[in-house]
């Protein structure tokens, strides 16, 4: 009997692995070159990103608002955390040429194609001028989300300003102006620094620090810290802050650019590198091919989110209730990005 349980739980894993490999995308990795941190980061952050804007949309129909405050609170680790795997790409070694091939295939090219496609939207569903399209374009907001995508662009056109520093400057001379960057970061919010390009300089620390991580031996002492760092940081953000928001103000803590969004995107990115060594290779794989989705939810998850809220007419959301909503839209932005790389047309644009 015993026997017969282990075949049948052996053919369902099979079955499972056959199942998943037709759905999602292939990997072309050796074995050697897969990185199972890399993979639970890029999929874990986007999870944060999707748990943020949904509450942002249905932040009116949210009784229940203070644990899902708790939880979107502890989120603001993944955008610096996106930046930071982004800074393990910088060409330390490989050509410029062959990079900016890359980028332009993977990055800018896609983010041309969704900026265009969301004017477009935004001009026939709004009452938006053409002149304030261009005006958001300029902005590097043509919808909200994809100031992110003109920010990663400016960042691998200066990668190789990047590799320069690098070598050639100890990252602890460069502290100071991280400091100066993290003290005031509302600051980048203002013009000129939303403008294309401008955008990506204040977050030239963290895309460095990534290629640094990188390249960088990661000891156990440095592993030790870093689960500290991101317990800390995780607990304040989740516990500390909702509870006393009203008398800490002084400071933007949920910035991405602020000391904490610093220090919980790199704590909790070497957190999961660690953790990401002692994933099975089986497992690696299948993690590898759902983190190769990650661009295209990125893309296409307003648009669902916005479809959801059509389609379902929300009256007053509970704490389960909106957790039910935020899996339900995970798994679709999922599915919709694996059916759209179906599609040849849209492969290159995800």
């Amino acid at each position: 009997m015993d026997s017969d349980e282990k075949f049948n739980l052996d053919a369902f894993t099979k079955k499972l692995t056959y199942y998943i490999n037709l759905l999602l995308p292939p990997c072309h990795l050796k074995p050697n070159q897969l990185d199972g941190g890399n993979s639970i980061i890029r999929i874990v952050a986007i999870s944060c990103v999707l748990l943020i804007h949904l509450k942002t949309y249905l932040h009116q129909y949210i009784f229940d608002l203070f644990p899902i405050n708790c939880c979107c609170s502890c989120c603001f680790w993944a955008v610096p955390a996106f930046i930071c795997l982004s800074g393990k790409l910088i060409p330390i070694q490989i050509p410029y040429k062959l990079f900016y091939k890359k980028s332009f295939n993977k990055i800018f090219l896609p983010t041309v194609f969704w900026s265009i496609l969301f004017s477009v939207i935004t001009f026939f569903k709004s009452e938006h001028s053409i002149r304030a399209i261009i005006d958001n374009c300029i902005k590097s907001r043509p919808f909200f989300h994809l100031w992110f995508m003109f920010m990663l662009c400016g960042l691998y056109l200066l990668a190789p300003l990047c590799s320069i520093i690098i070598k050639k400057i100890p990252f602890r001379y460069l502290l100071p102006f991280l400091f100066l960057v993290m003290c005031k970061p509302v600051i980048w919010d203002s013009p000129p620094w939303y403008y294309p390009l401008l955008i990506s300089i204040p977050y030239i620390f963290l895309f460095m620090t990534g290629s640094i991580m990188s390249h960088s031996h990661i000891s156990p002492k440095i592993i030790f810290i870093s689960c500290l760092t991101a317990f800390c940081y995780l607990l304040f953000m989740g516990i500390i802050l909702p509870l006393y928001s009203n008398k800490i103000t002084q400071y933007p803590f949920h910035h991405y650019l602020g000391f904490c969004g610093y220090l919980g995107g790199t704590s909790i990115t070497l957190v999961f590198l660690w953790i990401g060594t002692f994933i099975p290779y089986n497992i690696k794989v299948i993690l590898y091919k759902i983190s190769q989705l990650v661009y295209g939810v990125y893309f296409i998850h307003p648009l669902i989110i916005i479809l959801l809220i059509k389609s379902i007419k929300f009256k007053s959301l509970n704490c389960l209730s909106f957790f039910v909503i935020f899996i339900a839209t995970w798994l679709i932005c999922f599915m919709s990005t694996i059916c759209c790389k179906k599609i040849p047309f849209l492969q290159r644009f995800l």
